[in-house]
């Protein structure tokens, strides 16, 4: 048995407050099933639900230091899919790519300054995707510039799906990180 596995779900939560990566790993392993099952039943996509668990997994991280108890911690993952699977199926969001994201005319607001921002935000991006480990890189370059499914990332990379969305996850942390306030509102879409 790991070290990770002989932690208790509580040592495990300590873990999370304190940042530990593993930790997050951990929950992400322990409900990632259940919530996409639980997102899927309000979107109907599997795809778009294992986007939306992904990101809540990334929100979760952002306020890792503020869960005190597994419950509140499962509570707020459960809550904060729920929200983003009903938004999704509201806007009818389709899957997209991250070109598609940024640069899909809006036919009421466009204008020449929403053109530059999302043209500014879209090099930022890909600026900051270059200080990302390369494996990190690969996987995002191929999610969403390439528009490849996990599965298909997975087969390329030998590795399972996921380990794919882990790694995902942890490259939108460090994005967030590195990202001015506009390409933030970005990841969020994401």
């Amino acid at each position: 048995m790991s070290p990770l596995q002989n932690k208790t779900n509580d040592d495990q939560l300590i873990a999370l407050q304190q940042g530990d990566e593993k930790a997050l790993s951990y929950f992400f392993n322990k409900y990632y099933p259940a919530l996409v099952h639980y997102a899927n039943s309000i979107t109907m996509s599997k795809e778009l639900s294992e986007e939306i668990v992904a990101d809540s997994f990334v929100k979760l991280w952002d306020k890792h230091d503020r869960f005190f108890a597994e419950n509140s911690l499962r509570s707020f993952l459960y809550l904060v899919t729920r929200n983003a699977s009903l938004n999704s199926k509201r806007s009818g969001k389709n899957e997209r790519s991250l070109y598609d994201l940024m640069f899909v005319e809006d036919e009421v607001s466009s204008n020449d300054f929403e053109l530059l921002l999302r043209s500014e935000t879209y090099h930022a991006v890909l600026l900051a995707m270059n200080d990302l480990p390369k494996r990190y890189q690969d996987i995002f370059q191929q999610l969403y510039m390439e528009g490849k499914s996990y599965a298909e990332i997975a087969d390329g990379l030998n590795t399972s799906v996921n380990n794919i969305r882990i790694q995902k996850m942890r490259a939108l942390i460090l994005l967030r990180k590195k990202l001015p306030f506009t390409a933030l509102i970005l990841l969020i879409v994401l």
